[in-house]
């Protein structure tokens, strides 16, 4: 039984931190809106990785890529669209390394956009302002970045005009938040770099009219593709790629759960088992005390009670451990997300033991003194 109850206490206590930690980072602002955002994706044969390649061989493109944009501009339906390259809304596949003087800052989201992404992606700026046209040709290249960015290179000191990377990039601009994963993800290191002229987009990001849909993306589809004739364009809407990285991001939550799940109720049904014949060896000790007067309730209350100091005995040396967690800082959790899920694990292991113990302590309570000393 003791075993049982750290084996039940330790599963809880990983899956709560889970859904804790994931639950929480919701209430943290996403930072744009994705609602009414198509993307255009254009892939013109050439990886994109090869940028030269496409702006040497093939300045053609660069054309094309313009010709594209005016086209869906020009579209009644369109109210914004941004040139992209690199990560989207929902996708963190390109990272980078940035650093300022000794400080450095691992694994940084990035994209490459121009002056119309906050009117596609409805951002707001809390500090500076975004690209202008009047930014192209300076010697750094101008970049915003989230406050999380910021507070890891200079703390609460103005970020504006700074430089960073070794002169490379100049801040012109900090947006609060921007949580380039999703909603249920924290508000990690990100920056937006201005794309420079002879730079190919991968896509394009487009903010439409409310109500718009599949008439308007093979409308999007149709015009393009007449223009970019051996280019293969795609188009879809930014919420369904926010549903596939949400099954993405959830599905370890989902499977963790369901094998816990089923640890737990075979553990619960296990317990019930071993409880109830227990307890029914102790018939004759029962049966002994209502003979001289004790009341069922205080025998009930008894029989629980030890459920619960022995449920006490086995969640201990779990509660030891998993308080290990919140003063080592591990995984980068707040130490209020474990505490929270320590305490939530210790209150559903006593509800279940005492569910588990309640149904064959009462039968076995209310048997009657002469059925219980006669069987003996």
């Amino acid at each position: 039984m003791l075993t049982e109850m750290f084996v039940s206490f330790i599963l809880l206590f990983v899956l709560l931190t889970i859904i804790f930690k994931i639950s929480g980072n919701r209430t943290i602002p996403l930072g744009f809106d994705y609602r009414n955002v198509w993307i255009l994706s254009i892939n013109t044969g050439i990886s994109p990785d090869n940028n030269d390649k496409i702006k040497n061989d093939s300045l053609e493109g660069l054309q094309i890529a313009d010709l594209l944009e005016r086209e869906v501009k020009n579209n009644t339906e369109v109210v914004a669209a941004a040139k992209n390259m690199y990560n989207i809304p929902y996708s963190d596949i390109y990272r980078s390394e940035l650093k300022y003087g000794d400080k450095s800052c691992y694994n940084v989201t990035y994209s490459a956009t121009d002056a119309n992404y906050p009117d596609v992606m409805n951002i707001k700026m809390q500090e500076g302002r975004w690209f202008e046209k009047s930014d192209i040709g300076r010697n750094e290249t101008p970049i915003v970045i989230n406050e999380v960015l910021k507070k890891s290179f200079f703390g609460e000191e103005p970020a504006l005009n700074k430089v960073i990377q070794s002169g490379l990039y100049r801040v012109i601009g900090v947006v609060k938040y921007f949580k380039i994963r999703g909603e249920f993800t924290e508000n990690t290191p990100h920056f937006f770099i201005m794309m420079k002229p002879g730079d190919m987009p991968w896509q394009l990001l487009i903010r439409s009219r409310p109500g718009s849909g599949e008439a308007f993306r093979c409308d999007l589809i149709t015009r393009t593709s007449a223009i970019a004739k051996d280019w293969t364009i795609t188009a879809g809407k930014l919420s369904d790629f926010r549903k596939r990285t949400f099954q993405i991001d959830w599905m370890p939550v989902i499977v963790i759960s369901i094998i816990s799940a089923f640890l737990i109720i075979n553990i619960l049904l296990g317990l019930m088992g071993l409880l109830w014949y227990n307890i029914s060896l102790r018939k004759p000790e029962i049966g002994l005390r209502k003979s001289v007067g004790a009341p069922t309730g205080k025998i009930e209350k008894q029989l629980i009670g030890e459920m619960l100091a022995l449920t006490t005995l086995g969640i201990i040396p779990g509660v030891i451990i998993a308080f290990q967690f919140p003063l080592l800082g591990a995984f980068n959790i707040k130490p209020g997300i474990f505490i929270s899920a320590i305490l939530t694990a210790t209150l559903l292991i006593y509800l279940f033991v005492f569910i588990s113990t309640v149904l064959p302590t009462t039968i076995v309570a209310g048997i009657k003194p002469a059925e219980a000393l006669y069987e003996e």
